[in-house]
């Protein structure tokens, strides 16, 4: 439960100012050189919510191993306090050892509670319960020596001895979350039962004294309602009214209070609701009562404060020991004189105290036992890592294999934690994420003195907005999860929230101030909810890490969404701005796709989905939306749906960037659309940074530009800064002052690893001349390219410090794209009336597509410009990318050229370009062919000079016609030209949905003088046709740490299931697996197998057949079988 967040406000601030100012570290002495854990026997025990006196007899501790009881020790704290403040003062390290006492044929300890009291401005005291631990927990061991307890005190009293107390008693069942959202859970439903009642017992009641009540009630009704209240039967006089509930809000708290005299120790308080309109909630929260208590022994006992020295505890007896436990991990007994049925002391210590007192032989709850505890010292690190990984036990594998990858590719030094290693050592046992914070601060504290600091966390596992598994959706979940902060808000829709952000303010005090807070390191989180899902997710970074940086990883997708006075368009022109003042940023081509620009048909804007869905499958290193969203799609207007994020199959995975709400709730019960972009291993996304709940539009917009002059940016060596840096560094543009600074930024999160960087190359292709006009600024005329010239550029490459790279040696390529156009979008609004009308700046269509080779860092290639072109005097656009064998490639944009005029000088072409090539799926198809009902026509088409792209001109834009009726003119998008040539390549165009029966196409292919080329071609479609396989092999045999299977066959650049099984050679099956995967044209995507059988083990060595099956729709194929020899390790 949350208290008041009035409450929390003032002690933080009272905490906040006896705190030293100026230091960002805490003194290392804070931290112990060797944890408790690293040497001697240890068992992890829990005890119960409410805490107190714990014994634990001697037999007890022989079962669990201890051979000399009395020699047993306890150490630990409970666990932690929820406050949010980074504070030396709070900070408790390691395992301290309690004083605990040997007596009665067993060990006494105190227990803490995992609740905190809080006492407001009227004196009334509640107990707030934790929002993450349920039990808290000790550690037992005998290599430490015990503890005795101290005693304290006089043995004697005064007039003035404290006699009564204030006692606060609750009723509290945590069950139901009504916004699966921040740390308040709710209990009993009252919709179906509407009246109940409670008997709250108060024992040692001080007979006629008045009791303090306090209903808390979590509704949620269209209209107000009410509850009423009853004391034995007896109608109290409150005002129960409960608001009706609107906008943004998953219900209400209401409090209703009363003061009543409690009869026999006790109130039997009964509850009505009374609904009114649709009634969604309607729960108990708590029920919280103060009262004047005796202080005196009873059957149980009894923990009481007093602000006065010298107390008196009624009906002690001499076996009755009290405990002075203000301070838990230093409790003192109480030095007390029995007599006269009772006994007296006085305390030398001023303010109040907290006791608690027991009879020997009174019943007393035991610890439960929860492990025997391994050798463990996380507070012994050799070397300051760069990175730390935390997961659960489950999910260790992948992550030590995450850690591998960075150490290799990046020389990064890694940690891999057990994240129950780190509760042990930073949260006394339990799984509070504060542990994850102070094992962060160790770290980095550490680090940054020895020159060093840490820089990135990775978090490998999901949170859960029930972090104690006590709602019946979370209970029944079978994956490991890490505890993850929730905010105290838990109604408001905007004022609840989770966030990573509490794990990386690491300076010291960080906490009262989130929003202006600096964060000290990236962190990332991986939800992965099995081990199977973490290492294809490790399996997508790898192969993300290895990928070729071609002309893909020099495009960035800008989707915005219609709607809300154009601000989404605005902000995501802002954020291109921001882009393009960066390196390598200003080397990217941004491709607009703005919703507003689309029409609207049937509620879907169908050609901005198509246009996004092929820039999505070409490849982009950056995915940018700005708009609406909701937990599983993004927009109302049907371009990316639920369906669409699991479909997708495209082979280069973007970084997307969502300045939208919910769009990664990854604590709720279900993933999010984010998480299953992730985690679609054939497609989707290699990492997300968006919302975990609501955020403001105009909020988002500070957060949108900040990202822009980060994301892309570079380091010092000249490599793109990671993906977690950038969105650290974002966040620090909107910390102090506090003009800038907002709680917004707490709403995003990193879905993914924080020290990947982007796939943007860190070299750059740089244009130097144009038919020998240098293009630096330095020609005082503009550089012209004219319609149907012969245009040579030349180039060089440059590393990430701008000198020209002499070891680079590959292949450049080159897009020109039109001058540039303005483009008005429709003005429509959200729900599709009439809204604003935005103006923007997009590049031309595409009109050349070319490439050269690369020599020592230099490149030069001929541009055929076409006949036709926009004809409009504002520039056009260059995007060039380069690869070797040797690097991560490079990229440049020049967008100081222009395309205009014509060329009148050149000789008069009047060849045809010639359709080599064309067939429909595999070269094996014949004229007539049968065909599935989505083939992919392919044609290799040349010319003499060059062939036309553009779609400037009326009647010379490529075109495929299919019976004559229907025309496809986005064939140029599907056109890759030739290594080596500029006047040659092929089109691959996907053919979909075609119905079935007899059909033909026409393709019709220009050249940059307009002269044409056509060729057709009939088939017939048959639904039921079967792929067909031509062969199946391993890409090692024999095989000795693992096989790739491939297979070729007729279904090009489509999305197969495929199952591929190995058999001994007697026929026993010894392992399968099917995989869904996009092929790559003639070929499947590689199906690995680690030489085990289905039960993990390795296989023996031998001969092994293996054979392989494709599904495509409603067929299959089976392919003929191979051998494979399997070597011995």
């Amino acid at each position: 439960m949350t208290d008041n967040i009035l409450q929390r406000i003032m002690l933080l601030v009272a905490l906040m100012a006896a705190m030293p100012v100026g230091a960002d570290a805490f003194e290392l002495t804070a931290y112990a050189d060797t944890s408790a854990l690293a040497s001697g026997r240890w068992i992890k025990v829990s005890t119960p919510q409410e805490g107190g006196i714990q014994f634990v007899s001697y037999s007890d501790l022989r079962k669990w191993g201890f051979a000399s009881p009395e020699r047993v020790s306890v150490a630990g704290y409970g666990t932690l306090t929820d406050a949010d403040i980074m504070s030396r003062a709070a900070y408790v390290d390691d395992l301290p050892q309690i004083p605990s006492l040997h007596a009665d044929g067993g060990i006494y300890f105190y227990a803490s509670p995992a609740s905190r009291k809080v006492t407001d401005d009227a004196g009334r005291v509640t107990e707030i319960a934790s929002p993450y631990v349920v039990r808290p927990c000790y550690f037992l061991t005998d290599s430490r020596s015990v503890i005795e307890l101290s005693t304290e005190g006089i043995a004697d009293g005064s007039a003035q001895s404290a006699t009564e107390f204030v006692s606060a008693v609750r009723h509290e069942t945590d069950a139901v979350s009504y916004g699966q959202s921040g740390r308040d859970l709710v209990g009993e439903d009252f919709r179906i039962t509407p009246s109940r009642v409670f008997r709250l017992d108060l024992p040692g009641h001080v007979e006629g004294s008045e009791a303090w009540v306090r209903v808390r009630f979590a509704s949620r009704t269209s209209a107000r309602s009410a509850i009423t209240l009853t004391a034995a039967g007896r109608r109290l006089d409150t005002d129960g009214t409960l608001p009706a509930v609107t906008g943004n809000n998953y219900g209400s708290l209401t409090d209703i209070e009363v003061v009543l005299t409690p009869v026999d120790g006790r109130i039997d308080l009964g509850i009505t609701f009374v609904g009114m309109g649709t009634i969604y909630s309607a729960n108990l929260d708590r029920i919280d009562v103060n009262y004047r208590r005796r202080i005196a022994m009873a059957s149980e006992p009894i923990v009481f404060t007093s602000a006065r020295p010298s107390v008196r505890l009624e009906r002690a007896v001499s076996t009755t020991r009290i405990w002075d436990i203000t301070d838990p991990l230093r409790p003192v007994a109480m030095n007390a004189a029995v007599s006269d049925g009772g006994a007296v002391w006085t305390n030398p210590f001023m303010g109040e105290r907290t006791y608690v007192a027991w009879n020997s032989g009174m019943a007393l709850p035991t610890p439960l036992f929860e492990a025997a505890v391994a050798s463990q010292n996380l507070h012994s690190v050799a070397v300051a890592p760069d990175m730390v990984i935390i997961a659960p036990h489950e999910l260790l594998a992948a992550a030590r294999r995450l850690a591998a990858l960075h150490e290799r590719h990046d020389s990064l030094v890694t940690l891999v934690v057990d994240q129950e290693h780190v509760f042990n050592e930073f949260a006394s046992g339990t799984a509070h994420p504060s542990a994850f914070r102070h094992y962060l601060k160790m770290l980095y504290d550490r680090g940054k003195a020895s020159g060093r600091p840490l820089r990135y966390a990775l978090m490998m596992g999901r949170g859960s907005f029930d972090n104690r598994r006590l709602t019946t959706s979370v209970g029944s979940l079978r994956q490991p999860l890490m505890p993850i902060w929730q905010s105290a808000e838990s109604m408001s829709e905007i004022g609840s929230y989770t966030t990573d952000d509490y794990l990386a303010q690491l300076e010291d005090n960080a906490g009262l101030r989130p929003d202006s807070d600096p964060y000290s390191i990236a962190v990332g989180r991986i939800t992965a909810r099995s081990e199977a899902e973490a290492s294809a997710y490790v399996d997508k970074l790898e192969r993300y890490m290895q990928v070729d940086h071609g002309s893909w990883a020099s495009r960035a997708v800008m989707l915005a969404d219609d709607g809300d006075n154009a601000s989404h368009m605005r902000q995501s022109e802002e954020q291109i701005q921001a882009f393009m003042s960066t390196r390598p940023g200003d080397a990217l081509l941004y491709e607009r796709v703005y919703l507003d620009a689309y029409p609207l048909v049937g509620g879907v804007c169908k050609e901005a989905r198509t246009r996004l869905h092929r820039l999505i499958d070409d490849g982009a290193v950056w995915w940018n939306y700005v708009g609406h969203a909701n937990k599983y799609y993004l927009s109302s207007q049907g371009v990316m749906t639920l369906n669409d994020i699991t479909s997708l199959r495209n082979r280069r995975w973007p970084v997307f960037f969502g300045a939208t709400c919910y769009f990664m709730q990854w604590d709720g019960v279900d993933q999010s659309g984010s998480e299953k972009l992730l985690f679609n291993s054939c497609g989707g996304v290699i990492a997300a940074i968006t919302a975990t709940r609501p955020v403001f539009i105009s909020e988002n917009a500070k957060l949108s530009k900040a990202m822009g002059l980060e994301a892309l940016g570079a380091d010092a060596d000249g490599r793109t800064v990671a993906i977690g840096e950038s969105l650290r560094r974002a966040k620090n543009r909107l910390a102090a002052p506090a003009s800038e600074s907002n709680s917004n930024k707490l709403r995003y999160a990193l879905l993914g690893d924080p020290a990947l960087r982007p796939a943007v190359a860190s070299s750059r292709v740089v244009l130097l001349e144009v038919d020998g006009r240098k293009v630096d600024g330095s020609d005082a005329d503009d550089i012209v390219m004219m319609a149907r010239s012969q245009v040579r550029l030349t180039g060089e490459i440059t590393d990430g410090q701008g000198r020209r790279d002499e070891a680079f040696s590959g292949r450049v390529s080159m897009v020109l794209y039109d001058a540039e156009r303005s483009v008005t979008t429709i003005g429509r609004d959200v729900d599709g009336s009439t809204g604003r009308r935005y103006t923007y700046e997009d590049h031309g269509s595409k009109i050349f597509e070319g490439g050269d080779t690369v020599i020592g860092g230099r490149w030069s290639m001929t541009v055929s410009m076409p006949s036709e072109i926009a004809d409009n005097y504002r520039p056009a656009t260059m995007v060039f990318s380069a690869t070797d064998n040797s690097s991560d490639g490079a990229s440049g944009c020049e967008r100081g050229v222009y395309v205009y005029g014509m060329d009148d000088s050149q000789p008069l072409d009047t060849v045809a370009p010639v359709i080599e090539s064309i067939y429909l799926n595999h070269p094996g198809f014949s004229d007539g062919g049968k065909v599935d009902q989505s083939p992919m026509l392919i044609a290799r088409i040349s010319d003499n000079v060059g062939i036309n792209l553009s779609t400037a001109g009326i009647g010379h834009t490529m075109t495929l016609r299919i019976d004559g009726r229907e025309s496809f003119n986005d064939i140029a998008s599907y056109y890759t030209p030739a290594s080596g040539s500029q006047a040659a390549g092929t089109i691959n165009y996907p053919l979909t949905a075609l119905a079935e029966g007899h059909h033909t196409l026409e393709l019709r292919v220009y050249d940059t003088s307009g002269n044409e080329a056509i060729a057709t071609l009939s088939f017939y479609v048959d639904s039921q046709l079967a792929p067909e396989i031509f062969d199946i092999y391993t890409d090692v045999n024999p095989a000795s740490t693992q096989a790739n299977f491939y297979l070729s066959h007729n279904r090009p650049d489509a999305v197969l299931g495929i199952t591929v099984s190995v058999y001994s050679m007697s026929g026993i099956l010894v392992w399968s697996t099917t995989v869904n995967d996009r092929s790559d044209m003639f070929t499947t995507a590689p199906v690995t197998w680690n030489l085990t059988d289905r039960s993990g083990r390795r296989v023996p060595r031998g001969i092994y057949i293996y054979r392989a099956e494709i599904v495509s729709g409603a067929t299959r194929t089976v392919s003929p079988a191979r051998r494979l020899a399997v070597t011995g390790h």
